[in-house]
C-alpha cells in the first residue's frame, strides 16, 4: 500500500491480504476511488482523523472493554 507520510513523502507499507480486502471494502462503502486523494479515516466532523483523534478512539474502546470485564 502506498501512503503519503510526514513531509508529504510517499511510503510503501506492506499489509496483509485480509487488511487490503477490508480497506478496499471501506473505500467502496465511502465511495472513494482507489487513488482519490481523500482521507479514509475521518472524525466526527468528517475531517481527516488526527493521531490524537485515533488515540482518543482507541482509549475509549479500551475503557469500554475494561468496564465489560
Amino acid at each position: 500500500m502506498l501512503l503519503r507520510g510526514k513531509g508529504r513523502r510517499d511510503r510503501v507499507v506492506p499489509i496483509s491480504k485480509d487488511l487490503a480486502r477490508a480497506l478496499t471494502t471501506l473505500l467502496s462503502e465511502r465511495g472513494i476511488a482507489h487513488h482519490e486523494p481523500r482521507p479514509i479515516f475521518v472524525g466526527a466532523r468528517n475531517e481527516r482523523l488526527t493521531r490524537f483523534g485515533a488515540t482518543h478512539i482507541v482509549r475509549r474502546a479500551a475503557g469500554a472493554v475494561r468496564r465489560r470485564s
